[in-house]
């Protein structure tokens, strides 16, 4: 880095500091604003690598349980069918009725297994 500065003109010395302040004001600035931006680019890229890789899991797991199971029935945060889930649908004889939005304990005939389901999830 530079330690000094000796400013050699015409110009008075004041006005070759001023100068040289909104300089490096401005350098600053930049720098600034560029390590700013760069760190919200991290941000979004690391939070678009962590989706990918999430998807991805999800994904995969969800082949995994296609594999072995008869039928995988997808929930929402509220724990309801997350969409038509029409082998499921089939599979309780529903005949393809749309069962989105409806619990899975509606399809629990034993009232202990409903409240037994509640309590662990």
């Amino acid at each position: 880095g530079v330690g000094a500065y000796v400013c050699v003109s015409t110009f008075s010395v004041e006005f070759c500091n001023t100068v040289l302040f909104y300089q490096v004001m401005t350098t600053l600035s930049v720098l600034i604003l560029s390590r700013t931006a760069r760190r919200a680019c991290e941000r979004e890229v690391r939070r678009e690598v962590e989706t990918t890789e999430l998807r991805a899991e999800s994904s995969g797991l969800w082949r995994l349980l296609d594999m072995i199971c008869d039928v995988v029935v997808p929930l929402d945060a509220r724990l309801r069918i997350a969409d038509q889930a029409l082998r499921f649908s089939a599979m309780v004889t529903l005949q393809g009725k749309d069962v989105q939005g409806m619990q899975l304990q509606d399809f629990m005939p034993e009232v202990e297994d409903r409240m037994q389901f509640e309590t662990v999830v």
